[in-house]
């Protein structure tokens, strides 16, 4: 009898050894699928997701002089210049919330600044809503600003 009940234990182990050894191999060959998957098939999408992600291209205006004449007199000075700017990426919370309160404090259009955004759109690049604006206005841009997400004042 303990010869025979040996050889059941022997068979069982090796079942197992079997089975585990098998389980093994079908999870390591879904992982090699997925990964051939994302990594064949899928390129073209990462690659487009990855180039539109790791750049932010941020247009930096030169100053300009003061331009003077013969005698020395100024003909042409600086002054700031302000205008709101919306990030569509950096808009938080819902973008039609964001533009109504935007067009409150500006008093702009809210249907043309939702249109001027969203039309033409490129990733990361921010939108003039509203140029020259006056000292109030970037106030109290900058008072709201943690409820206007993706808002910014470019000078």
């Amino acid at each position: 009898m303990r010869l025979s009940s040996s050889k059941n234990t022997q068979h069982n182990q090796r079942r197992r050894i079997l089975i585990f050894i098998s389980i093994i191999a079908v999870v390591f060959t879904t992982l090699i699928l997925r990964l051939w998957y994302l990594q064949v098939i899928q390129c073209e999408l990462y690659q487009d997701l990855s180039k539109n992600n790791r750049i932010r291209l941020v247009r930096v205006k030169s100053p300009r002089g003061i331009i003077y004449d013969n005698n020395g007199i100024a003909l042409a000075t600086n002054r700031p210049f302000f205008s709101a700017s919306v990030t569509l990426e950096d808009v938080k919370q819902d973008l039609d919330k964001t533009i109504g309160y935007l067009s409150q404090l500006l008093n702009i259009n809210a249907a043309a600044a939702k249109s001027k955004v969203t039309e033409n759109h490129q990733p990361f690049q921010s939108v003039d809503v509203k140029q020259d604006l006056k000292f109030k206005e970037v106030a109290q841009l900058e008072e709201y600003k943690n409820d206007l997400s993706g808002v910014i004042v470019r000078v």
